[in-house]
């Protein structure tokens, strides 16, 4: 009897720990969230925690997601860098950090700050939306709209 029952023991031991190694393994390790993808149309495509940006107003076209700051679009790998200069609709889907867009690559010249869960579905060919800059009088350039001007984005805490 106690070599039946110790071969029950084994085999139990056994299973049990075949059973929590499979469940480790089907559940795998955790993945990090992808920097850059492309996405549908429609703000509600954009990935919780990302800003995303489109090629046409009102979220339509080609949509790009960011998860983390981008410091010059146009180095971007294909065919991230084709929204260089050639954005029209935005919104933030993070739950943390607002974002800042740049007219220039590098953070650079005047910026335009989205907070956390907003969106801007057009914008206008003129100066109405308010800008802010580091930079003497930037903020003021009269008649210098935001289409189609964006190059780099950070993300921060500012709204």
């Amino acid at each position: 009897m106690v070599r039946g029952w110790g071969r029950h023991l084994v085999l139990g031991t056994t299973l049990a720990i075949t059973g929590a190694v499979a469940i480790v393994y089907i559940a795998g390790p955790a993945r990090a969230a992808e920097s850059r993808m492309l996405i549908g149309e429609g703000w509600q495509s954009c990935p919780a925690g990302y800003v995303c940006l489109w090629a046409f107003s009102d979220y339509t076209g080609r949509g790009y997601a960011f998860f983390n700051s981008e410091v010059d679009y146009a180095t971007l790998p294909s065919p991230f860098n084709g929204i260089q200069d050639d954005s029209r609709s935005f919104y933030n889907n993070g739950n943390t950090s607002d974002v800042r867009f740049y007219r220039a690559n590098q953070f650079g010249q005047d910026w335009l700050e989205l907070c956390k869960q907003t969106g801007i579905p057009k914008l206008p060919p003129t100066t109405d939306l308010p800008t802010t800059s580091a930079l003497p009088g930037a903020d003021t350039e009269p008649g210098r709209g935001w289409l189609d001007v964006v190059s780099s984005h950070r993300f921060g805490e500012w709204c």
